[in-house]
């Protein structure tokens, strides 16, 4: 069985410190008699961590202790706004410790805790572990032993479901090292640390008496200035109730006179009214017939110069449409004569092309002269629309035989053709026609590229007439 130290009581839900009605956060718990409800004050950032910390240091203390006072007196004096409500500590402390005294006295013994039997023996290390806790004293050490718990606890567990422990044992041993070096540095300052807490105690009663003495000097105060306020107030309210009454006199008598003179004025009004009334009825009469007249000569005028306009524009519109329609064609027959021009000029030139390297090839099967690399790049008829060397590449060789050879649309014609091609610009037979047998490295180059897009159409053309 393995002992571990768990939370006594839950200070938060008993003192009821967190505002749930406002976001859940940690606001002042004073109570603001101006508006009749809690206060809503923030509490800054250093506050508000010193508070959680008391409040963790609350878990671990049992809530009849002695010492749970002194932490809740620490606990208000962080808990109430500084600029109105700091006045409330004890007030605030009382309504706690009431409600911690409604808690059960359950016993303190700590919590036997059943795990599987292991060579894990917690139960010295929860024993140190308790003692250190006694010895501790600033927040530095309470940080480390509170890890401390928490690493035991997981240990624990880890070894109860069988998973590797060994980096828990080693954190939990090197933060008993720490502790127990701090833990006996602390006790030559602990007796220091209780004087000190005790002149701070007697401090804090002299501060609270004198509060306290203050506090009914106010009230008095209060409650005297309360009653002269309430006599002004009863005073002031009969003197208005008077002036009302008068008032209220007055006005009803103003009022009878004033309701009978507009009586008399509303008669004449209508009477007057009346008269108007007729008059304007006439003159409207004449003015509508007027006015219709006037709409009917208007909108005569209006339908003829609609007309006229209507005919204009639709004149014009088709006058204009019959010149875009023959600029567009005028523009359509000028394109078509470019495109013709261009596709006569493009085919012309392949086929001077094509008759030229013909020719220049049934020249140079013909022609038995040897001649040096230099002067063979210039004497070849290459497969270019140009027939210049200086063009030979992949794009221009491939659009050459695509589109400047007549058998495109045979593909019978087309593969012995290529296949002849290739028997042309053979490699090992090329050389042969050089006088020196040589082959310089740019020539070589310029076969490689002739030969190579003539076997990769063979191929193409192939498979096309295959299908």
């Amino acid at each position: 069985m393995g002992l571990h130290s768990a939370p006594k009581w839950d200070p938060e839900t008993t003192l009821n410190i967190i505002n749930h009605g406002h976001r859940g956060s940690l606001t002042c718990v004073g109570y603001a008699y101006s508006k009749h409800r809690g206060c809503k004050t923030h509490i800054n950032a250093a506050n508000r961590a010193s508070a959680f910390n008391i409040l963790e240091d609350l878990k671990y203390l049992s809530p009849h202790s002695s010492s749970v006072q002194v932490q809740l007196y620490k606990l208000a004096r962080h808990t109430l706004c500084l600029g109105n409500h700091q006045s409330q500590v004890d007030k605030v402390v009382d309504g706690w410790m009431s409600d911690i005294a409604k808690l059960p006295r359950y016993s303190t013994s700590r919590v036997q805790v059943k795990r599987e039997p292991e060579d894990l023996d917690m139960d010295e290390r929860w024993d140190e572990i308790m003692e250190l806790n006694d010895l501790l004293h600033d927040r530095e050490t309470r940080m480390l032993h509170r890890r401390l718990v928490q690493v035991a606890r997981s240990l624990e567990r880890a070894a109860a479901k069988g998973l590797d422990t060994v980096a828990l044992k080693g954190e939990m041993e090197h933060l008993l090292r720490q502790l127990r070096k701090l833990g006996v540095e602390s006790q030559h300052f602990k007796q220091e640390d209780d004087e000190y807490d005790s002149e701070e105690e007697r401090a804090e009663e002299r501060w609270r008496e004198q509060k306290r003495r203050q506090d009914n000097w106010e009230r008095k105060c209060r409650q005297a200035h309360e009653r002269r306020m309430e006599e002004q107030r009863e005073k002031a309210r009969q003197r208005t109730e008077r002036l009302r009454k008068e008032r209220a006199e007055t006005e009803r008598r103003e009022t009878e006179r004033r309701e009978e003179a507009e009586r008399l004025r509303k008669e004449d009004e209508k009477r007057e009214e009346e008269a108007r009334r007729q008059a304007e009825q006439l003159e409207k009469e004449k003015v509508e017939r007027e006015r219709r007249e006037e709409e009917r000569q208007r909108r005569e005028q209006e339908e003829k110069l609609r007309k006229a306009a209507e005919e204009r524009r639709k004149r014009e519109t088709e006058e204009r449409n019959e010149r875009a329609r023959q600029r567009a064609e005028k523009m359509r027959k000028e394109k078509e004569r470019l495109a013709k021009e261009k596709a006569d000029a493009e085919k012309k030139t392949l086929e001077d092309a094509w008759l030229r390297y013909s020719t220049g090839w049934g020249i140079l099967k013909k022609n038995t002269t040897k001649a040096t690399s230099a002067e063979f790049r210039q004497i070849i008829p290459w497969p270019v629309v140009s027939g210049k060397v200086e063009d030979v590449n992949d794009k221009n060789v491939e659009e050459f035989y695509r589109k400047a050879t007549p058998y495109q649309d045979d593909a019978s014609k087309m593969f012995l053709f290529m296949k002849m091609e290739c028997l042309n610009w053979h490699t090992d037979r090329l050389p042969q026609r050089l006088g020196d047998g040589e082959v310089d490295a740019t020539l070589a180059g310029l076969f490689n590229t002739v030969m190579r897009m003539v076997i990769k159409l063979r191929s193409e053309v192939q498979e096309r007439r295959a299908r």
